[in-house]
This record gives C-alpha cells, sequence and structure tokens, in this order.
C-alpha cells in the first residue's frame, strides 16, 4: 500500500514507514499515511489555489469597477440590505420575474454584512461569483481526467473565460445579477451527479440543488431541470441502464420544478416578496432573420468575440475610444467562441448515443437556453438571458475536446499562448480607472446640500441611494396614463409612505432612456411648480416645498 518495499520486495508496514504512528492500528496508520501522502502530492495545489482565486478576484473586481453602478445591482443591493436588518422574507417588496432570492441576495447580504452598504458591493459580489465560476467550470471540465488531458481541459475554460471583454461584456459577467450567478449551483448539480453516482443521498442532494437554483431563477429550471429530465426520457426511450433509477431522477426533478414555481408563491403568501411572473412569446416570422444576427452578436459577445463594428484601421466610424488593436485581441476571442461551438455541436451529433452523462447534460441544457433565446422574446433582454452559457459552455469544451488536443502538442502550444495573451488582457481591462456610478453627480450635489430624502426615475434612484450608503435615498418612479407613479419593480411599498417619509424633490435623468420614467413637465403638471430647480451634467433635480409622496398614486 505504502509503495515502499523491503529488502524481501514487499510492502513494508505503514508504521516503519512513519515511525511515529508506532502503537496505533495499522489500518488507522494506513489512513493516516494516505492522507499525508496525498497532501504532499497535492501540496502545490493546496498552495496555489487560494492564491489564484484571491489574484483572479482582485482583477475582476478591478475591472468590474471600470462599469458605474446602475440601479439594477443597487436594487439587489438594497434587498439584501432589508434581508440582513430583519426582513428575510422581503415582505412588502416587489421584485422583477427574477428574484435572485437565495443565489446572489445571501452573496450581496454577507458582503455587506462586513464592508457595508456602498457603491462597492455589486462589484465585490460579482467578482466573487465570475472567480468561483473560472474555477468551478475548471474542476467540472477536468472531471475524472488526469494528466495531459487534464491539463488541456482546464487550459480550454482558461481560454474561454479568464479574459471578459470591456464594456458591454463587462455588464454581462461583471456587474449586476443578470442569471450568470444561476451557473454556480447548476455547476454543483452536474458535479454532484457525476461524483455521487451511487450515493443513496445523490437523489436529495440534486433535488435541492435544483430547488434552490430555480426558486431564485427559472432558467435553472430550463437548463438543469430540463437536461437532466429530457436525458432520462431518453434513457428509458432507448432501453438503457435501469429503469428504477431513471424514474426517480425524472421525478426527482419534477419535484424540484414544482417547487421551484411555488415556493415563491408561498413567500408571498405568508407576507413575503411578490414576484413578477415572467411573459414570453415566440418571435415572430418576420422577425426572425434579425433575431438571428441579433442571437448571433450576443452569443459572441458573452466570449469577448463580438466584432460586429468595431474598426479595422484607423478610427472607430461608429465613435468611442475603441482601436484596431482592440479589435485583434476581440478577432482572438473567437477562439473560445469557435471551441464551445465546434464541442456543443459534436456533442449534440452523438447525443443519442451513450457516452459521458454530464457531457449530454450539458449539450441538452444549452441546447434549450439557446433555442428559447432564438425563438422567443427572450432575446430582448441581450447576452444576460444565456449568460449560463459562457461557463457551461467552457466546461463542456474541455470534456469534449481536451483528449483530441491533449495529443497534438501544437494545439497546446497555441492554447497556452492565448492563455497567456488573456491573461495579460485581463491585466490590462483591470488596470483601468474605476467609474463612478451613475447620477452621482446628483447623489453628491444632494448630500452636499443636505437633501436625504426623494424621488427620481428608476436610473436615477436606487443607484444614489447605494453609492450614497443609505445617506440619500432616493425612491423610483413610472410613468403611466394617469401620470407620475411609484414604480412596482425592484421597490419596497414603504418607501411611498406619506406618514413615514417626506420626499421633497425629484431628480430626472436627461437621457432619452431616463426620460420614459419621470420628465420634468410632467412633475411640473401634476405636483406644480417647484421651489428651485438644479441642472447637472445628464441630471435635473426639482425640488418643492411639501411631501410628494402624499400626491404620488400607486403604480
Amino acid at each position: 500500500m505504502s509503495g515502499v518495499l523491503d529488502d524481501t520486495g514487499k510492502p513494508r508496514p505503514a508504521a516503519e514507514v512513519e515511525p511515529e504512528l508506532a502503537g496505533r492500528p495499522e489500518a488507522s496508520v494506513r489512513r493516516v499515511v494516505a492522507a499525508r501522502r496525498w497532501a504532499r502530492s497535492h501540496a502545490v495545489a493546496l498552495a496555489g489555489l487560494p492564491l489564484l482565486a484571491a489574484t483572479l478576484f482582485a482583477l475582476y473586481l478591478h475591472q468590474a469597477m471600470t462599469q458605474p453602478l446602475n440601479a439594477d445591482g443597487s436594487s439587489n443591493a438594497l434587498q439584501a440590505w432589508d434581508m440582513l436588518h430583519g426582513n428575510l422574507l422581503l415582505s412588502r417588496w416587489s421584485l422583477t420575474d427574477v428574484s435572485f432570492y437565495l443565489t446572489e441576495l445571501p452573496e450581496y447580504l454577507l458582503v455587506e454584512a462586513l464592508h457595508g452598504l456602498d457603491g462597492d458591493v455589486v462589484a465585490i459580489s460579482a467578482a466573487i461569483t465570475y472567480t468561483l465560476l473560472v474555477l468551478l467550470a475548471c474542476v467540472l471540465a477536468r472531471g475524472r481526467a488526469v494528466g495531459v488531458e487534464a491539463f488541456v481541459r482546464v487550459l480550454i475554460v482558461i481560454v474561454v473565460m479568464i479574459a471578459p471583454t470591456a464594456g458591454p461584456g463587462t455588464i454581462v459577467v461583471l456587474s449586476s445579477p443578470d442569471h450568470l450567478g444561476t451557473a454556480v449551483p447548476l455547476v454543483l448539480l452536474y458535479l454532484v451527479y457525476e461524483r455521487l453516482p451511487q450515493r443513496w443521498y445523490r437523489l436529495p442532494l440534486l433535488f435541492l440543488l435544483l430547488a434552490w437554483a430555480g426558486i431564485s431563477d427559472s432558467t435553472a429550471l430550463l437548463v438543469g431541470g430540463g437536461g437532466i429530465a429530457l436525458l432520462c426520457a431518453l434513457r428509458l426511450w432507448r432501453g438503457a441502464g435501469e429503469r428504477r433509477p431513471q424514474i426517480a431522477e425524472f421525478c426527482a426533478v419534477l419535484l424540484a420544478v414544482i417547487t421551484g414555481v411555488e415556493v415563491p408563491r408561498l413567500i408571498h403568501q405568508l407576507g413575503g416578496y411578490l414576484m413578477r411572473p415572467p411573459s414570453l412569446a415566440f418571435t415572430g416570422a418576420d422577425q426572425m432573420a434579425t433575431s438571428l444576427w441579433e442571437a448571433i452578436g450576443f452569443y459572441l459577445r458573452l466570449f469577448a468575440a463580438d466584432f460586429f463594428g468595431m474598426p479595422l484601421i484607423g478610427a472607430n466610424p461608429a465613435g468611442g475610444n475603441l482601436t484596431p488593436a482592440e479589435t485583434l485581441i476581440t478577432l482572438l476571442h473567437l477562439s473560445g467562441a469557435a471551441l464551445v461551438t465546434v464541442a456543443l455541436v459534436k456533442s449534440a451529433r452523438r447525443l443519442t448515443r451513450d457516452g459521458d452523462p454530464i457531457v449530454r447534460l450539458l449539450t441538452i441544457g444549452l441546447l434549450l437556453n439557446l433555442v428559447a433565446f432564438v425563438f422567443s422574446t427572450e432575446i430582448e433582454g441581450g447576452a444576460r438571458e444565456i449568460a449560463v452559457v459562457l461557463p457551461l459552455g467552457a466546461a463542456l469544451a474541455g470534456r469534449v475536446l481536451g483528449s483530441r488536443i491533449a495529443a497534438d502538442r501544437r494545439l497546446i502550444a497555441t492554447l497556452g499562448a492565448l492563455a497567456v495573451v488573456f491573461s495579460g488582457v485581463l491585466m490590462y481591462h483591470a488596470s483601468r480607472p474605476s467609474a463612478p456610478a451613475d447620477a452621482s453627480g446628483a447623489e453628491i450635489w444632494l448630500k452636499a446640500h443636505g437633501y436625504t430624502y426623494g424621488l427620481g426615475g428608476y436610473w436615477n434612484a436606487n443607484n444614489i441611494t447605494v453609492a450614497s450608503g443609505g445617506a440619500v435615498q432616493v425612491r423610483p418612479l413610472n410613468t403611466e396614463p394617469q401620470g407620475i407613479v411609484q414604480y412596482v419593480w425592484d421597490s419596497n411599498s414603504t418607501w411611498y409612505d406619506p406618514e413615514k417619509h417626506y420626499a421633497d424633490f425629484i431628480v430626472f435623468g436627461l437621457g432619452a432612456g431616463s426620460s420614459v420614467y419621470a420628465r420634468p413637465q410632467q412633475a411640473i403638471a401634476q405636483f406644480g411648480r417647484p421651489l428651485r430647480t438644479v441642472q447637472l451634467p445628464g441630471e435635473e433635480i426639482m425640488i418643492w416645498n411639501k411631501n410628494l409622496l402624499a400626491e404620488l398614486p400607486r403604480g
């Protein structure tokens, strides 16, 4: 067992190999010796992994800070802040069609418990999530491979994931919770599926992981639940394997789906948050060509490879600060998109054959997500709606293409060179200056002049509250046919109670995207002429000498 032989060529007793363990039972000694040897053989990994995680986190945190804090992430930060202060069910909160209740919100809560409430909370949480996903995708991609193939599988994940693009790509993967964090429980689900095939507690764990993710985001039910259910159905149809375990798996998934749908309703009945039901429709036939090209662009954006509209020579014709050098980096990122696409096509062609169950689960789940994205109004949400494709696709590429690439030194060298280049790109992105929060000018002015409670269009409200650490609280407004009203998404109804709060100002965004929520002319018509108007770059603040909440109808 020990690998140390005596003079006769037989293994020496473990106690002789480790003299300090003499006198203990041989079985106990063998376990200790095996554990010590495992620790020595994995010493580099055990020491290097925390350092790698810390380095990646620091780089992703700095890249996340290059994008301004916006209202979406701020809304989630305020929900977690409310939970931290005792409102665990988010009573009186009205959420969107995705709650993130058991995924990102607990993460935000822990960050706020240690760090407090400010504009860095969203960036810190996003960096934690993405760091976790890079490491978990490496573990899932490696599977049970060893040696060169294991190294290549991990290298593929690094090439695909390590360097998210600046700008729009950073917003998708290193900003507000937008489905990407749902990939964390999904990867854990696949690891349990692979590592615990014969354990009695495997089914309960699968149920708990899928329900955990599904309660927070229905994407998990589609990708994870749909993948397992369809794989079970495929096996039963082909008569592969024993029927009883597959039926049990199918039932566990069905129960998890029901739980994911019903628990938010139960929480609301118990006085907790109200979650809006998703609203989806099939894409019209006349829109399919446009939707397909949009989907390709969003797909490439996930992999930092969206080259559409980028400059080839000279200045960017579309304006902005993009350069041909950044175009070259983007084109290099096509390698990551190509790896995932080739792996998905290869695995889809072999889907009906017996093979690696994790590859089949990943393939089915990714195809479900992509088909739903292309053929429905889900595409209106942009690349964030298929964000789980990035880590799950990277893991799939590692498992499907790892053995083929491991047999070719030239391909390994190419992947290694790309990994080095993209590591440099990540460091470059992380070195860019941090961006101020949206509406930071209004926040600074209000704080300096002693205004603490007011209203604003959605993109000029919760972000001010979070960026100021709650010193200036701005509650979101919306426009309805009856005029300016309370905003009923990502808001708490107690914010608008005139007996609890006194709101005497409104912050208006002057951009096209902000004006749909509230416009100065509407406010004057509804509340009368303000006592004072303050013009700031990109914003306008109107101040009244009365409590606007008393005249603000519910949306």
